[in-house]
């Protein structure tokens, strides 16, 4: 990490800082709203959302690598209990105060204990000295808080003391836990057994959830006796192996290849503190004594910088995840809507097959014209009269066949419908075939030929004039028409003639509603069409709102990241 004591004070700077974490903040409620599955992410960036002016370091490693020694210097009284074996069990908080004190956390309850070696030993140790067994006890401790006066650690720094590594599992979770929290994790080497597998692999899974720029190490130089002969010895002629070893790590992880603070805890805090590298340590100190120390903003920036990457990457796997359901999804739907289309398009020409079946057997039978010349044949000179009683019988006969095809018609779809799984309404249909089908109202003028009239002597000519008079009939038959009425010779013959004529104009009205009803039949698959719905369910197609919502959180966290990477380029290192 830089060592720099430089005080950053650039206010633009800082309001941009400030104005990130805002933005950070709106980002987070984004991720949490979506539950987008990224919550080691967000407990990263939530982490960097509640820094403070306190600057926190905790200081790691393996058991017994001289963490509570180290700190016990600093704090100037060997106050944290020490041993070769696994000594700390429970985090130590230590800040300065303006009085010694020391209280205890356990079920989110604090409460005050001596501020003695002994006191706090008894919540911190785990091995109990006296009996050598293991304290179970120690695991239900949170945390340790201390309060220390006339210690060489920076007023508004907090110092953690963590587990050591390398004991047990709920040992290295502590400890995982403690680098977590913290702006800084200053690790803790053993020179007489440098970098072991375990550490590497604890600081590997560090570096990759926390990024590289928020790791220090110190070497403490374990030395055959506390002298400066051998403090020097040791420099001159064992320290650069390990300091290469420190190298070729950072180099293998992307760390910041930087001066190592080399101490020998023991012999500095029994002896002179300038001596054996207390004084470097206590600068490395000041560096990240406060929030505006250009060390703790590059190191804070850095570690926002590492969780947008990460939420970057996490956001980017879950949204090509997002996106890949829901185009699955969507081609599932839209096969499923063709199917359903085809399917539906598949009932409802069964149904118009069907009606046009029905309407073709209706239409063959040719009912109106049958109804026309049954109703001619029932007119004799007996029941011939000219007061529009044949129109209306005509007209009657013709509605009622038609309303009884149309009724057959109409049970023809809805029972076809129903087995194709087609909507239709009975009543809406009818109506529409109706409207189709109505024959045209027809007027039948019955003729008056007696020889007295003298209204028909031009014969012929004058019935094919008189054809386009009469509805329907035309010239031709007007003419026949014509014939017959100017043959009557006698009264008698004139009301046979008048039957004829009349009988012939019911027929000729018959066969005209006929032509016209086949023509109206041509229009029923457009009837059926309209009046009749699928019963077949719609096809849900898949909501997108997921896809779209990530793909607006990536955006604003790739926004979010630019604006980091530009405040530090803008930061001097």
């Amino acid at each position: 990490m830089n060592q720099q004591t430089t005080t950053f004070s650039s206010t633009n700077i800082w309001t941009r800082y400030l104005t990130l974490l805002e933005q950070l903040r709106n980002l987070i409620q984004g991720v949490q709203k979506m539950d987008a599955g990224m919550l080691e992410d967000l407990d990263l960036l939530q982490m960097v959302q509640n820094w403070n002016n306190n600057v926190t370091l905790t200081f790691g490693g393996c058991f017994s690598s001289g963490k509570s020694t180290l700190i016990n210097a600093l704090i100037r009284r060997s106050l944290l209990p020490t041993a070769k074996i696994p000594e700390t069990g429970t985090l130590c908080r230590i800040q300065a105060g303006v009085e010694d004190q020391a209280e205890v956390i356990s079920q989110s309850v604090s409460r005050p204990i001596p501020f003695t070696t002994e006191a706090i030993a008894a919540h911190v140790s785990l091995i109990d000295r006296a009996t050598g067994e293991s304290k179970p006890q120690v695991l239900g401790t949170e945390e340790v808080r201390l309060q220390v006066t006339h210690s060489h650690i920076p007023k508004g720094q907090v110092i953690l003391d963590s587990p050591g590594i390398d004991d047990s599992g709920v040992m290295d979770g502590r400890a995982a836990q403690a680098a977590s929290r913290s702006d800084v994790l200053v690790w803790i080497l053993r020179s007489n057994h440098i970098l072991a597998e375990s550490e590497q692999d604890f600081l590997a899974t560090y570096i990759a959830r926390r990024g590289p720029h928020q790791l220090i190490f110190v070497l403490n130089a374990y030395l055959d006796e506390d002298t400066s002969e051998a403090w020097h010895e040791f420099h001159s002629s064992e320290l650069q192996p390990y300091l290469n070893k420190i190298r070729d790590f950072c180099v293998d992880h992307q760390l910041p290849v930087e001066k190592v603070v080399v101490v020998s805890a023991r012999a500095f805090a029994k002896y002179d503190f300038a001596e054996f590298g207390g004084m470097q340590l206590i600068n490395l100190l000041l560096n990240y004594s406060h929030s505006s120390k250009t060390a703790v903003l590059l190191a804070r920036l850095s570690r926002f910088q590492h969780g947008l990457k990460l939420l970057q990457h996490g956001l980017e796997e879950q949204l090509a995840k997002e996106i890949a359901v829901y185009e699955a999804a969507k081609a599932r739907a839209e096969a499923a809507a063709k199917t359903r289309l085809e399917k539906i398009q598949k009932s409802l020409h069964a149904v118009q097959r069907a009606a046009k079946s029905q309407m073709d057997n209706w239409l063959s039978s040719r009912v109106l014209e049958k109804a026309a010349r049954n109703l001619a044949e029932a007119i004799t000179p007996g029941t011939l009269n000219r007061d529009g009683q044949h129109s209306e019988a005509v007209n009657q006969a013709f509605c009622h066949q038609v309303e009884k095809g149309v009724e057959q018609l109409v049970t023809t779809i809805v029972s076809t419908a129903q087995q194709e799984q087609i909507r239709c309404d009975a009543n809406r249909l009818r109506q529409a075939l109706l409207r189709q089908m109505k024959p045209k109202s027809v007027t039948i003028d019955v003729p008056d030929t007696s020889v007295s009239g003298g209204v028909l002597a031009a014969g012929a000519a004058a019935g094919a004039a008189a054809g386009a008079w009469f509805f329907g009939i035309g010239a031709v038959p007007g003419a026949i028409i014509g014939t017959i009425l100017a043959g009557a010779a006698s009264s008698s013959d004139a009301v046979a003639q008048d039957v004829q004529a009349t009988q012939l104009h019911i027929r000729e009205a018959g066969r005209v509603a006929q032509a016209a009803v086949e023509t109206a039949s041509r229009n029923l698959d457009a009837v059926v069409a309209a009046d009749c719905q699928t019963a077949i369910p719609d096809v849900a197609m898949p909501d997108d709102t997921r896809v779209c919502l990530l793909r607006e959180l990536l955006t604003t966290t790739c926004n979010l990241k630019h604006e980091v990477d530009c405040l530090l380029e803008g930061i001097p290192v």
